[in-house]
């Protein structure tokens, strides 16, 4: 550092930013020279064993690097901090996997013999590091064969001192706090960038030569593998995860070096290279993946090592803040004309650090920008060609205007009219790798107005100032776990520019936007400064390790060796003076109490920081509520309207301090109509986002919740905890508690405190997490402040009981629960009691539905009375009790219309109506029931092809049991009001076989008539034109029958008009149609059904009639043997023997025989089919 630029940083600098400075040289100094030993941290060290593998959980207080790897049986996992430990856990659960543990390396590594050859596998959980032995599968087989046997899982009682030690626990966050590692790059190391996306995170792996990778992607895994002896510089990454990235580790394995990252399970990955450089993408779920052009995948030419060594020069100064210590390569565009040196064509240049980051656009961008010179020389304008959906920055410095667009185009740029000269000077185009950058010179009092319609871009230099509709809020965190930074909040930001100031001579970062923020004034900080700005933001490094990084909240500023920040803005804060900063709600402490705690808690945790501060807020000194209320109003009264807000802000905290949620909201919403700037200060986020959850109003509490600046207080990530488990996301939840740590709940008062204990063991048993669940419920137990918390507490005790295998504990807990005589206590307790005692078995299902339906009118509050019901239906659909099960279902879709669970009651009665009268369940339901429960509950019945279908099915079922007339009804029914076409034809003609089997023709004949169809199907046309023939006979009506059927000489055809003939005593047409009919049967070797026996009969009777010696007597050389072995073979043998057709006995027998219809035979395939479900096909 000159002399002259340490006399300006001392000119500017007060006594404490000095000592500030002071401090970091002095640290700086003894890290030099004194090296880098760290203390040791406290790590707890968890183990089990699982079905195929063993996991090792080191849950540290805060992210460090680590490695692993298994090397001669040794797994060693190293870190990048020191840390303390005990192995005991290990040493007990994982004795079939582990042989010896132990620490190596002065605590950075720790080191585990193992019994046999495992494969490994690691990920990271928030701040712990999760390793898993895993068993390797046989080479024959695909299923894992253990030859140990399990470790023995003896379930230990909660709430006793061995509890945590005995209990597995899923692996779950327990702090986001992250701090800056030593970046430890070397020559060896090979650069890694990323760069967040609209859909997709990307990594890019600078390796300056051609190197072989390979990229697999299964389930959450990825493992990239370099065939290279350097490591991957990832420390830099594992302190700020990008979205998508949960956790990154390397290894080796040989000459090559493994990658390692998690990413979300249903993520998907894309790989290409691009020069010599390797890109992959983590896309969202659903997004596709681009077409690489043609050649993108082309590895780029060997380079020898000076090109090496110009390229990796190039490509560190395309990220860099500082200017390059050697000469600058000779740039791959040149600024004159924008082509390549040397070449006539345009080049297209290898990825850059702003092209890695550039979101795919979302609609087609034009193939060109024009920039058009109008206006007058009082608004000249400066028209630019569309480019929808791109971010743009608009901003003056150093006498200049800059537009910049965040996407590179060619462009065209018109000289500026003569009639403009007086008041625009210069539009010139400046030369970016991946942007379109125009500077404009104007005069100075012209201010810029830029706008973005969907047709229409105009820059327009007016003489009035147009701040940005939506300020740029700058967010100081100088005591983030993260380390200090700068938080630049805005939305739909677009990528991180690189860009150079040939007027000042120094870099700038540029983040264009696509929406209307702008930074409202000018900011300097020690080591950067945020420039002024209409649309965008820019931030000018001031200092050479300043990082400027694109965060979800917006855009963050840090520093490698620490950004020297203040609690207290430049300038005046920017937020109301009633309403403190972030940075003081969350670093000043609650005037030696733990904040907002009762006296018994401070002194738990004196530290404690939180902008909960309810001592402060419940009451004034030595003031009732009521009297501090009534102060706080006449206050208010007493003040002109434009200075109400300061009290109505402390009436509001009162309000909210007392537990009084709706009058919290009341006065908050008079803050927000006098000040709507209000709702930027994170303590009145934090309050509203409380009194609207205690409402149960938890979309809106969302909002305020999650805003960008609670994010290091430990009392909203409680909170957070409790919004996330009213969504029963149990997960997040979990994660939520365990990162805000047992010492927050203390911020609370009693009855509070336990809430969000509750809510917090709730999440831990869904995770199955008994260790962390254990000392919150210790706690819950010990100071639920009233009957019903402490009951409520009790339940969770006999559900971590119930879960752990202790039945006894179990239902002693739900007893205990049940003893405090708190009516929802009780209500709850009895509840459970029936579930615990069905699942061991002590009571029946019928008996728990007995007691359940008592319960009914126990409570009547929140969701008690909702949650029995489902239970209740369950229970009956276990029990096949369907009609009961249906009316439970009914009742919670009558009794909740306005809940979520009425809609899933009613989804739930289609699935079960539809798995009854669809899917065959009510098979085996009496079909008499089956169709008294069909009518009773009708109204499911489903529109459209599956509706019919199942009505044809129930009608199936009541004809197969001769309950023609109410199958009649159903079918009748559909054919009148449901069918057409075809369908109605077919179901017509099924209505007309059970009007035939009811004995009913007329209502045959009037049905098919009914539903006739065009261009019907021809074996369906033949079908009904049999149906309606048989009905005609039987109707008397023969001549019409024969002549509707025609020449039809089908089988079906030719019984009935045996049938007529016999009616008519024309014995040779039945003798003729009957040895149609039988045709050669009489050469089977199967028997005679009943049936045929008939149509033999009948034929041997017509051909006696017609004294036919000769064909009786081939009817009996044929039929004698098969006739005989029947029920009519005396008949038969009376018929065909020499008889006088005037005895007594043939007489009697040829009457017998006429009473067989031949027409029963046509109707005999009906008869069997009715007893089928098969004809509604």
């Amino acid at each position: 550092m000159n002399q002259g630029t340490n006399a300006v940083i001392h000119s500017n600098l007060g006594p404490t930013a000095i000592r500030l400075v002071a401090v970091a040289v002095l640290g700086l100094a003894v890290v030099f020279c004194c090296g880098t030993a760290l203390a040791a941290e406290a790590v707890k060290t968890r183990a089990w064993q699982h079905s195929g593998y063993a996991r090792i959980v080191f849950d540290w207080p805060k992210r460090v690097t680590f490695d692993a790897r298994i090397d001669d049986r040794r797994l060693i996992v190293a870190f990048g901090e020191p840390m303390e430990t005990s192995f005991a856990l290990v040493e007990r659960h994982l004795s079939q996997y582990v042989t010896k543990s132990g620490l190596e390396q002065g605590g950075r590594a720790a080191s585990f013999t193992l019994v046999g050859d495992y494969g490994l596998r690691t990920r990271r959980r928030g701040n712990s590091v999760v390793v898993d032995l895993v068993d390797k599968l046989p080479a024959s087989s695909e299923a894992v064969v253990s030859t140990r046997p399990p470790a023995t899982k003896a379930p230990t009682p909660l709430i006793l001192p061995a509890a945590a030690s005995k209990v597995p626990a899923k692996t779950a966050n327990q702090n986001r706090a992250a701090t800056k590692q030593q970046a430890g790059n070397t020559s060896n190391e090979v650069r890694i960038r990323t760069g967040r996306h609209s859909g997709y995170t990307r990594l890019v792996f600078d390796w300056t030569a051609n190197t072989d990778y390979r990229a697999n992607k299964s389930g959450p895994n990825v493992e990239l593998s370099f065939k290279s002896g350097a490591r991957a510089a990832i420390d830099r990454i594992a302190r700020r995860l990008p979205e998508r990235i949960e956790s990154i580790a390397q290894r080796r394995e040989g000459e090559r070096l493994l990658v390692d990252l998690m990413v979300p399970e249903i993520a998907r990955m894309r790989h290409f290279r691009s020069g010599t450089k390797v890109v992959v993408d983590i896309l969202s779920a659903g997004e596709k993946p681009f077409q690489q052009p043609a050649g993108a995948l082309k590895p780029a030419p060997q380079q020898n090592a000076a090109q090496a060594e110009r390229a990796s020069a190039s490509s560190e100064a395309v990220v860099s803040a500082r200017p390059p210590a050697t000469k600058a390569p000779t740039p791959l565009i040149s600024s004159a004309t924008g082509q390549a040196a040397g070449s006539s064509q345009t080049v297209q240049p290898e990825i850059s650090a702003e092209e890695e980051e550039r979101p795919s656009p979302l609609q087609e961008l034009p193939k060109a920008i024009q920039v058009s010179i109008e206006g007058t020389s009082e608004v000249p304008r400066i028209a630019v060609t569309p480019v929808p959906g791109i971010a743009t920055a608009v901003f003056r410095r150093a006498g200049y205007l800059w537009l910049i667009i965040d996407t590179k185009l060619p462009t065209s740029v018109d000289d500026v009219p003569e009639s403009l000269s007086d008041s625009l000077f210069l539009v010139e185009q400046r030369p970016h790798v991946s942007a379109t950058v125009l500077r404009i010179r104007c005069r100075e009092d012209l201010l810029p107005l830029w706008q973005t319609e969907p047709d229409n871009w105009a820059l327009d230099l007016v003489s009035r100032a147009v701040p940005p509709r939506a300020p740029v809020i700058v967010q100081r965190e100088p005591d983030s776990p993260l380390g200090a930074r700068v938080v630049l909040a805005a939305d739909k930001i677009g990528n991180r520019l690189t860009v150079d100031d040939p007027e000042v001579g120094d870099t700038m970062f540029v983040v264009p936007v696509a929406s209307q923020t702008g930074v409202v004034s000018h900011r300097t900080f020690l080591q950067f400064s945020v420039q002024e700005s209409t649309r965008g933001i820019v931030v000018t490094p001031l200092a050479d390790d300043i990082s400027v990084r694109l965060v979800r909240a917006g855009v963050e500023v840090t520093s490698d060796s620490g950004l020297l920040i203040s609690n207290v803005a430049a300038g005046g804060s920017s937020l109301r003076p009633s309403l403190p900063s972030a940075t003081e709600a969350v670093s000043t402490l609650n005037k030696g109490e733990a904040v907002g705690a009762d006296k018994g808690a401070a002194k738990k945790s004196p530290a404690l920081q939180s902008i909960f501060r309810y001592a402060e807020w419940r009451q004034r000194a030595g003031q009732t509520f009521i009297e501090a209320r009534d102060d706080v109003i006449d206050q208010a009264r007493l003040t002109v309207r434009a200075l109400r807000n300061p009290p109505r802000w402390d009436l509001a905290k009162l309000y909210f301090a007392n537990d009084m949620s709706v009058e919290t909201l009341g006065a908050m919403q008079l803050l927000v109509e006098n000040d709507p700037l209000a709702v930027e200060d994170p303590v009145f986020r934090a309050i509203r986002g409380v009194a609207r959850m205690m409402m149960q109003r938890n979309d809106e509490a969302e909002a305020d919740l999650f805003y960008s600046s609670l994010d290091t207080d430990p009392g909203v990530h409680l909170w957070r905890g409790a919004w996330y488990a009213f969504q029963e996301k149990w997960l997040e939840a979990h994660q939520e508690f365990l990162i805000a740590g047992d010492a927050a709940y203390t911020l609370f008062p009693p009855r509070i405190r336990a809430l969000l204990r509750i809510a917090a063991v709730e999440a831990a048993l869904e995770q199955e997490d008994y260790e962390s669940a254990d000392p919150v419920l210790t706690a819950l137990v010990t100071e639920a402040p009233t009957r019903g918390l402490k009951a409520q507490a009790m339940l969770l005790v006999a559900r971590a009981k119930d879960a752990l295998e202790d039945p006894k504990g179990a239902l002693e807990a739900v007893d205990a629960a049940i003893a405090f005589d708190d009516r929802k206590g009780r209500a709850d307790g009895n509840f459970l009691k029936a579930e615990f005692e069905l699942k061991y078995g002590n009571i029946k299902p019928a008996d728990v539905v007995d007691r359940l339906e008592k319960l009914r009118f126990a409570w009547r509050g929140d969701d008690y009375e909702l949650r029995l019901l489902n239970r209740i239906s369950n229970l009956h659909i276990d029990e096949e009790h369907y009609a009961s099960a249906l009316t439970t279902l009914r009742e919670i879709s009558i009794y909740f219309p306005e809940e979520e669970a009425s809609e899933k009651a009613r989804q739930r009665m289609d699935e079960l109506f539809r798995e009854l009268f669809l899917n065959g369940g009510a098979s085996d339901i009496d079909p008499v029931n089956a169709l008294a429960l069909y009518f009773d509950f009708r109204e499911l019945t489903p529109v459209g092809s599956d509706g019919d279908q199942m009505i044809r099915i129930l009608a199936d079922r009541l004809a197969a049991v001769d309950l023609l007339e109410r199958a009649a009804e159903l079918l009748d029914h559909q054919v009148k009001y449901r069918l057409r076409g075809e369908p109605k034809a077919r179901v017509g003609a099924r209505l007309a076989v059970i009007h035939l089997l009811d004995q009913k023709p007329a209502e045959a004949v009037r049905v098919l008539k009914a539903s006739r169809g065009v261009s019907l199907p021809p074996d369906l046309g033949a079908e009904r034109r049999h149906l309606e023939a048989r009905a005609l006979v039987q109707l008397g009506r023969e001549d019409a029958a024969i002549k509707l059927l025609g020449r039809d000489a089908t089988r079906k055809a030719e019984l009935i008009r045996s049938e007529i003939h016999w009616r008519r005593n024309k014995w040779g047409k039945v003798a003729a149609s009957m040895e149609s009919i039988l045709g050669e049967r009489w050469q089977a070797e199967t028997p005679l059904d009943e049936i045929e026996q008939t149509q033999v009969l009948r034929l041997a009777v017509s051909l006696t009639f017609e004294n036919n010696r000769a064909g009786l007597d081939t009817l009996r050389r044929r039929y004698g043997e098969k006739m005989k072995a029947g029920a009519n073979g005396d008949a038969f043998e009376l018929l065909t023997g020499h008889v006088d057709r005037a005895a007594t006995a043939f007489r009697d027998l040829s009457k017998q025989v006429a009473t067989l219809d031949t027409v029963d035979a046509f109707m005999a395939a009906y008869y069997e089919a009715a007893k089928r479900p098969a004809l509604s096909n």
